[in-house]
Order: structure tokens, then C-alpha cells, then sequence
């Protein structure tokens, strides 16, 4: 895991989920608030989500690392509006400590891809990468669906009632 490529991925992947987290909690607090409906966040979601595509086509014609940065950020940003949208559209209610346990759970999973990746002579062969990254997602499913409910009644926490689909979402970020 001394691997410096994997650990900017891990970090990459950490800030992602967590401005995802954020905005996610920000947005379903704000429509509920404003009393708008899931369209709007949805709406605006969308919006963010082809911004990134645009950046990400321009990052590719280029190679500029500020596109980069811009599609990684609206990327984020409609995703967390996208998850916003799925709260207020089930009317889930949720806290935020829920949506930031899930995001470091669904970052540490990465961990343990690393610790697969690092095993000196196999990890340039591509019949071990695909066994470690079909280990990993496995493996990150199964410690989502049973740690996840441990660990967010450790702290306290609720269950959201549409744990699985929180789940997907963030497995979907994070396998993309």
C-alpha cells in the first residue's frame, strides 16, 4: 500500500463521496425547507452532470488538469444533487451522521483493494487484478450490508429506511 497512485485515488475517491455526503444532506435539507419537490434537485442535478461531461470532453481534446478538476467537481456536485433528490422524493428522514458513516465505510472498502494490489509479483498480472477487484466488490458489499447497520448503531445513528438503494448509490460512485 506504499503505492502513491493509490493512495491519490483513495483520497480522490474520499473527497468525492464526502462533498457527494454533504450535498446530498444540504440539498434534501434545503428542499424540505424551501418545500420544493425532487424535481428541482434532480433537475439541477442533471445540469451539474452534463457540465462534467463537457469538462471531461474538453480534459480529453486538452489534457488540461484544470478540467480534470472541474468534471471530478460537477460530477460530485450532481451526484449529491441526485441523492438529495432520492430523499426528498421517498421522504426519507435522515441524518447526516448516517450519510458521512456511509461515505468513510464505502472509502475504507477501497483500502482494502489497495491492500490487495500491493502483492509485489502478481500485481501486473491482469487475471489477478480482475480476482482482486471481484474480491473487492464482494467483499465491500458484504461489510456494507452487515458492518453498515453495527457501526451506525455504535454511534448512535439510524438506520435509513432505504438502506439498499443508499448503498447502491454510493457503490455506483464508487465503482465509477
Amino acid at each position: 500500500m506504499n503505492s502513491k497512485k493509490l493512495w491519490q485515488a483513495f483520497s480522490l475517491i474520499f473527497t468525492y463521496l464526502l462533498l457527494a455526503s454533504f450535498l446530498a444532506y444540504g440539498s434534501a435539507t434545503l428542499s424540505a425547507s424551501l418545500g420544493w419537490q425532487w424535481g428541482a434537485s434532480f433537475g439541477i442535478g442533471v445540469v451539474f452532470w452534463v457540465l462534467s461531461l463537457v469538462f471531461f470532453i474538453l480534459l480529453t481534446n486538452k489534457d488540461l488538469f484544470v478540467f480534470a478538476v472541474l468534471a471530478l467537481l460537477c460530477n460530485a456536485i450532481g451526484a449529491g444533487l441526485f441523492i438529495g433528490a432520492f430523499i426528498v422524493g421517498k421522504n426519507i428522514p435522515l441524518n447526516f451522521g448516517s450519510l458521512i458513516t456511509l461515505a468513510f465505510m464505502v472509502a475504507g472498502c477501497y483500502l482494502l483493494l489497495m491492500a490487495l494490489l500491493t502483492v509485489p509479483k502478481l500485481k501486473y498480472r491482469i487475471w489477478y487484478v480482475v480476482v482482486c477487484y471481484i474480491i473487492w466488490i464482494v467483499g465491500s458489499i458484504f461489510l456494507a450490508r452487515w458492518l453498515l447497520p453495527l457501526l451506525l448503531q455504535a454511534f448512535g445513528l439510524r438506520q435509513p429506511p432505504e438502506t439498499g438503494m443508499f448503498l447502491l448509490f454510493f457503490f455506483l460512485l464508487l465503482g465509477f
